[in-house]
């Protein structure tokens, strides 16, 4: 299955490094200090291409002028595990917590229907696993006014919409990104 795993400009030049997205001993953006602390031993994954720019925009460091990396994975089904962290985000929306308790037992599938996120228990290979990625700029990153680059202004524009939305992105809005950016293979 292709599924989407997001982070920022200096966690992904460590993968790219290291040729694996690690599952565990990676610092958490959401620790156990955090209210919804990340599940060490996991590598969370979306079937959502414009929730994963709203996840790498999430976790970039305020005072960073970082890009958001989207990495595209596939993997097994078998291998899908519910979202655990995202069922306490999300279930403080009464609607999406009914939807949730109304599932029972509560699976991988149930998990992408209604959260757009799984995760899996295991490291993720470059060039096996992950099979290519591309980068965005944020609303942290700081690009003169005045470029007279039109497409780089037009990819800040489409990825600046599509950041500010966890769930409301129309088709239209993800295609005009898709169509301004280029996907490196790895």
């Amino acid at each position: 299955m292709i599924l989407y795993h997001a982070t920022y400009e200096t966690r992904a030049k460590e993968i790219l490094s290291a040729g694996v997205v690690k599952s565990t001993g990676v610092i958490r953006n959401f620790d156990t200090s955090s209210t919804y602390p990340t599940t060490e031993g996991f590598v969370y994954l979306t079937d959502s291409f414009p929730l994963s720019i709203f996840y790498g925009a999430r976790v970039i460091p305020i005072d960073s002028n970082d890009q958001i990396y989207i990495f595209e994975v596939e993997v097994s089904e078998e291998e899908l595990l519910v979202d655990e962290d995202e069922i306490g985000v999300m279930s403080i929306w009464p609607r999406t917590r009914e939807l949730i308790q109304a599932r029972s037992p509560f699976l991988w599938n149930d998990s992408l229907e209604i959260l757009h996120s799984v995760r899996v228990k295991r490291d993720l290979i470059i060039g096996v696993d992950v099979k290519r990625y591309l980068t965005l700029p944020t609303d942290n990153y700081v690009y003169s006014l005045g470029t007279h680059d039109k497409q780089l202004q037009d990819i800040e524009y489409a990825s600046s919409i599509l950041m500010q939305q966890r769930d409301s992105s129309t088709p239209e809005q993800i295609d005009r990104l898709l169509r301004l950016v280029d996907w490196t293979v790895i």
